[in-house]
């Protein structure tokens, strides 16, 4: 259909978050470029000399916070969240979200 074709044009930037035991990465991406705008991994050194764990819930909304203050320096203040095959919005996964919600981009 034709929003299917155009959506991605409409609402380009799309976040995508990858949670491991032990690191939490977060990206946000040209859904038509392809290219990356804003990173941030609690395995960066920036990020590893002022977080005391690397994968707990404090870890996530770090990165979320973090993430939505890159976005915003490169002119980002909306974006689409797509969630992967049995992928729930619970948890870090969550805490990521919201907190990038919360620092003023629209999810």
């Amino acid at each position: 259909s034709f929003r299917q074709r155009s959506d991605k044009y409409m609402r380009p930037f799309c976040l995508d978050v990858h949670l491991s035991s032990k690191y939490v990465n977060a990206t946000i991406m040209h859904r038509s470029r392809g290219r990356v705008v804003a990173a941030v991994s609690t395995n960066s050194k920036d990020m590893r000399a002022t977080l005391p764990s690397r994968s707990d819930l404090s870890a996530c909304r770090i990165v979320g916070e973090t993430l939505a203050d890159r976005a915003k320096e490169a002119d980002c203040y909306s974006v689409i969240y797509i969630p992967r095959k049995l992928e729930r919005l619970e948890g870090k996964l969550a805490a990521v979200v919201e907190a990038v919600a919360n620092c003023g981009i629209s999810v």
